[in-house]
């Protein structure tokens, strides 16, 4: 898999984790906001973690249709999830449902549309990658 593409999927997994991790399981335990940076520092380190292993798991990708499907579910996935729960909170910042966008619509549909994407990426990547056999 090229840099580029590893280094956007380790970023966006690395911003996805830190902000779930930071909003979900972090809010729901009692007294851990009192301690004024513990939940950022938490945050962080799950989310470096989370970045570095997505890293070092796309270094060697195999090019089977599985794999590419799961990649472009997981690719536009994480990109319909960020925009749809980052959009309504730049756009609408005083609407308290606008990050549901993303949690229950273009999340799970961008992660459709990216295993579909994925099938027919691979489709058309493995025509152009078989030997003509009237070409010699």
């Amino acid at each position: 898999m090229k840099t580029a593409m590893r280094l956007l999927l380790a970023f966006l997994a690395f911003i996805s984790s830190y902000f779930f991790v930071y909003w979900l399981p972090l809010s729901l335990i009692p007294g851990v906001h009192e301690i004024a940076l513990l939940p950022n520092i938490i945050s962080l380190v799950i989310a470096i973690i989370i970045g570095f292993f997505v890293w070092k798991k796309t270094s060697g990708t195999s090019n089977s249709l599985a794999s590419h499907i799961m990649i472009g579910g997981i690719i536009v996935g994480a990109i319909g999830f960020v925009a749809g729960f980052f959009g309504p909170l730049i756009i609408a910042p005083d609407s308290n449902q606008g990050p549901l966008l993303g949690i229950f619509i273009t999340g799970p549909l961008g992660f459709l549309l990216g295993l579909i994407g994925g099938a027919v990426y691979w489709k058309i990547k493995g025509n152009k990658m078989q030997p003509d056999p009237d070409r010699r």
